[in-house]
């Protein structure tokens, strides 16, 4: 999907003005034609901390937030690593210092 108004990033800006001409036609085509595939990881796991830090702490966000990630199918194998990672990071979420913090 183009942008109808493209803008360009500060760091491709600068490599355009180095580039040869056929990496500046892929630079430009890039920043109109973004990739529709931009993968954030840890979604499921960055809402929970947030949920679980304005909640005052209920481990409860957590507890379901683990098995929420437990279940999810995965496919590939940045899904695999996604949700591994993601299990991890909560499993540590009660060990970490977040209290002493806030």
């Amino acid at each position: 999907m183009a942008k109808t108004k493209p803008k360009v990033l500060v760091n491709k800006l600068g490599e355009y003005m180095t580039a040869s001409y056929t990496r500046k036609k892929t630079i430009v085509y890039d920043q109109k034609n973004p990739p529709p595939f931009k993968a954030v990881r840890y979604a499921e796991t960055r809402v929970a901390y947030a949920q679980y830090i304005m909640s005052g702490f209920d481990k409860s966000i957590i507890d379901r937030a683990i098995k929420a990630v437990s279940a999810k199918t995965t496919i590939s194998d940045f899904q695999i690593n996604d949700k591994d990672t993601s299990l991890e990071s909560l499993n540590c979420c009660f060990s970490c210092p977040f209290r002493s913090h806030y």
